[in-house]
């Protein structure tokens, strides 16, 4: 138990409209390091898909796939990546990039600082849950920002604090996941973030292009092999639409998945732009940056009286 006393407060509703995002910065004036920082396909760096959908069906779900469909492979593709995440990464620490468009407006940058743990059992048969913790780096009105959720503790709420400094930083609130409050600067619930559930999100991208009435020739599937995220070799899983078509104005969607780690580091979402000529619109991209796995997180880092955490 911390040494601090718990003060649980309720302030006004202006205070506490305070909103979480789930994922990453960088400062405006660094947008071109960044640039140079993240994806760097081989082939080409056309842009990616529009807004994900929540994700709604199990990626291990066997329903038959039409073997001609483009698709296809790459659904088998994703599903042997999660399955392979499930069965090898317990956790890991990362840096989470991240920037989305919320309200049509395309937001700053955003860095965090990240554990997770996936759900596995121990080898005594202690079941360990779904655990996230997140500590924003910047922008600094989210710095400091401290964000913790387990998997049915808490009655299945995350826990955070205000960040940005002032009297109010270390506020600490308990939120639903799925809240307006929660998820004010946000396009997913915490429970979506993670490695793991970017190999889902591509399964149901992939399951949910099959089964519009977009014809299957009409869909463009490629593996790009040596790519570059940080530095490191990526291959790269290229969806496009060259022609705009259902799918909510769909244009490209691209997963980075690190050559060395067999892990998903990178999603970017990128619709058709509004007006004819233009570029294509940026939806959301998802970063995962220097990736240490299976590091022994244990129950401490997931504790709110973890005496290195801010919460009150």
């Amino acid at each position: 138990m911390s040494n601090r006393q718990r003060v649980r407060l309720r302030p006004p509703q202006t205070i506490l409209a305070i909103g979480l995002s789930l994922i990453a910065w960088q400062p405006a004036q660094a947008e071109e390091n960044l640039a140079a920082l993240l994806p760097t396909p081989a082939a080409t760096s056309d842009p990616l898909t529009e807004h994900v959908r929540r994700l709604t069906e199990s990626p291990t779900k066997s329903a038959s796939l039409p073997a001609e469909h483009p698709l296809t492979t790459l659904i088998h593709y994703a599903r042997q990546q999660h399955q392979q995440i499930g069965q090898q990464v317990k956790d890991y620490q990362c840096l989470l990039v991240k920037r989305e468009r919320i309200h049509g407006k395309l937001q700053a940058y955003e860095s965090i600082e990240t554990k997770i743990r996936h759900p596995h059992q121990q080898d005594d048969g202690t079941a360990v849950p779904f655990s996230v913790y997140l500590r924003y780096q910047k922008p600094s009105e989210f710095r400091g920002r401290e964000v913790l959720y387990v998997d049915g503790q808490n009655k299945n709420r995350l826990v955070a604090t205000k960040g940005g400094g002032g009297p109010f930083s270390g506020l600490t609130l308990s939120l639903l996941p799925t809240s307006r409050r929660a998820m004010a600067n946000s396009l997913h619930p915490i429970t979506e973030i993670g490695v793991q559930n970017l190999a889902q999100r591509l399964i149901h991208e992939g399951l949910s292009g099959i089964r519009t009435k977009v014809p299957a020739d009409a869909w463009e599937v490629k593996f790009l092999k040596g790519s570059k995220i940080n530095g490191q070799t990526c291959t790269c899983v290229q969806i496009r639409l060259p022609e705009l078509a259902e799918m909510g104005r769909l244009h490209t969607l691209r997963v980075f998945v690190n050559d060395t780690l067999q892990l998903p580091v990178r999603f970017a979402a990128y619709r058709w732009p509004r007006a004819a000529g233009g570029r294509p619109e940026l939806i959301q991209e998802y970063t995962y940056l220097n990736l240490k796995v299976n590091v022994g997180l244990t129950d401490v880092d997931f504790h709110r009286d973890n005496p290195r955490y801010g919460f009150y």
